[in-house]
């Protein structure tokens, strides 16, 4: 008996329309959508609803505002110095160039680079032999000159005794001629000697007077070769401090050259020069009137270090192109600190300020439509005020208007408030 195998085939579920497939997809991405939705709509509820642990009532209202932590200071009333503060500029009271006064070589040098010296410190050597044989031939030319004037001397004294036995012949050949014993022509030949005798003292006389012309000449060429000769030697000509030198001994200097062999500056004490607006003029005047007006000065790298002296100078004109006025003031500089060409912060002290509305300086804040402070009300919140500042002092500054005595100003924490902003201390 044979045995009939049948393959079995699988049965397929009928298909379902088209229509109804895309019906079905489409819901399943609507029923999704719609539970994300809930979820991000329950959780936006119970953030901004607040709902508490244990089933509690909602919060009601906007959260509490925080207080702002600064610190205030009060102001007050001080008697506190005017003052005007400008860039000055250091100068020498007195600065010299040293230059040659006749030429030669340069045979030493008898000071250090910047050392200080005094007056009549030896400075310089010029050779002295050329100057030295002018002086001496200038002496033998007056030596020799003394001589023929001696000489000359001399020759007056005999034509003196000349012209006296001239004189004396004359009159008694004049007295023969009276009693006419001799005639005209003798008593005139011994009275034309006499006068000629006589013309001859006049002109040693001149020639005498020729030669003491010619001596002083000769002294006054001495005196020149004796002040050439102290020129070979060169002598500070005050006090001060020796800047670079620019000629080296074995050098060939001349007579009044250009450069100078070295500068000397005197430095104590010095002036310290600089410019204030023309509007500062007036009240400089009322206050310079009243006494000697002070001016302290540091140096920008070292504010610690302070020179104190008096104005000394006030310039006759305005400077039209700037509007300033220059100003000089007299310092000590005892401990020379201060150099020539130093650039320092000038305070000129006018006077005194009673009963002035002081703050600390930090309390200023600056905004476009000028500066201002956070005053603090009693009710620990904050005002925004304009205010006028006068001068500053160190840290604290003046306030001509905007702050009464007594209020309290914030000193730190500005940024983070606003007019009506609560703050704590």
């Amino acid at each position: 008996m044979s045995e009939v195998i049948q393959e079995t085939q699988p049965v397929e579920p009928p298909a379902l329309p088209a229509g109804k497939q895309r019906r079905g997809g489409a819901g399943k991405i609507i029923m999704l959508t719609m539970l994300v939705l809930g979820t991000v709509g329950a959780f936006t509820f119970s953030k901004y609803k607040g709902i508490s642990g244990g089933g509690g009532a909602a919060r009601k209202g906007p959260p509490p505002v925080e207080a702002v932590p600064v610190v205030a200071a009060k102001a007050e009333l001080k008697t506190v110095p005017i003052e005007v503060r400008a860039i000055g500029n250091v100068e020498a009271v007195s600065s010299v160039a040293i230059r040659a006064l006749v030429s030669g070589e340069l045979t030493k040098v008898h000071f250090e680079q910047g050392q200080d010296v005094k007056k009549g410190d030896l400075l310089f050597s010029i050779d002295p032999r050329p100057l030295q044989a002018a002086l001496d031939q200038a002496r033998a030319v007056y030596a020799k000159d003394s001589a023929q004037k001696a000489q000359l001397q001399a020759v007056l004294n005999k034509d003196m005794v000349t012209w006296r036995n001239a004189q004396a012949e004359a009159a008694r050949y004049h007295q023969l001629f009276t009693q006419g014993l001799i005639s005209v022509e003798q008593e005139q030949q011994y009275k034309v000697t006499a006068e000629t005798a006589g013309a001859t003292i006049e002109a040693d006389k001149a020639a005498i007077q020729n030669s003491e012309a010619v001596l002083k000449a000769d002294q006054a060429a001495i005196d020149n070769a004796v002040v050439q000769l102290s020129y070979a030697t060169i002598r500070s000509p005050m006090d001060g401090k020796t800047g670079n030198l620019q000629v080296f001994a074995g050098n060939l200097v001349k007579a009044n050259d250009t450069t100078p062999l070295v500068t000397i500056n005197q430095i104590s004490p010095v002036f310290v020069t600089f410019s204030l607006p023309e509007k500062e003029l007036n009240r400089l005047k009322q206050f310079q009137s009243k006494g000697a007006i002070t001016v302290t000065v540091t140096l920008p790298t070292d504010a610690g270090h302070k020179g104190s002296g008096e104005l000394v100078f006030v310039d006759n004109q305005v400077d039209m192109t700037t509007g300033t006025i220059k100003l000089k003031a007299k310092l000590g500089n005892s401990e020379r600190s201060l150099l020539p060409g130093q650039f320092v912060n000038v305070v000129m002290t006018l006077g005194d300020h009673t009963d002035a509305v002081v703050i600390p300086a930090a309390a200023i804040q600056l905004s476009q439509d000028g500066p201002y402070v956070y005053v603090v009300n009693p009710d620990q919140t904050v005002a925004l005020r304009p205010v006028k500042v006068g001068s500053t002092l160190d840290t604290q500054a003046v306030i001509e208007k905007g702050v009464e005595p007594g209020e309290m100003v914030v000193t730190e924490g500005q940024l983070r408030l606003t007019p009506g902003a609560k703050i704590k201390f």
